[in-house]
This record gives C-alpha cells, structure tokens and sequence, in this order.
C-alpha cells in the first residue's frame, strides 16, 4: 500500500463537476459517510507535491481508510 500523509491535500470526487477539496483525512471522513452507492462512483484525488496527482478509485479508497483509521 502506498503511503500517504493524512494531512496533505486531496479531492473526493463524489460527481465530476464539483469536486471536495479538503485534507486525506476530511475526505476520507466524508466518503465514509455518503450512502454505498454514491462511495461506489467516487474517486480521491492525491496531491503528492507541486505536480504529482493519484486518483484512487472506491476500492483504493475503502482500503486507504482502512489503514488510516
């Protein structure tokens, strides 16, 4: 599993046109609280520095917030 900082910057995806712009943690705390099919169609967007993204899907990101809990 890659590691990640709870604190750095991300994006959930929930809908294409407006993405949540918060902490790792934040967005992880929101996914987990939107209903199963709406977790199932997002997408976390990692910034990793200046330039670098990762977008994990619904999968990667139950099992990121396994990790992190």
């Amino acid at each position: 599993m890659i590691s990640i900082d709870p604190n750095g910057r991300a994006e959930l995806v929930e809908t294409i046109h407006q993405p949540w712009k918060a902490s790792v943690r934040d967005c992880l705390d929101r996914w987990r609280a939107v209903p199963a099919a709406v977790q199932a169609g997002c997408y976390l967007v990692l910034h990793e520095g200046a330039v670098h993204r990762r977008t994990l899907n619904a999968g990667r990101i139950a099992e990121l917030d396994a990790k992190l809990r």
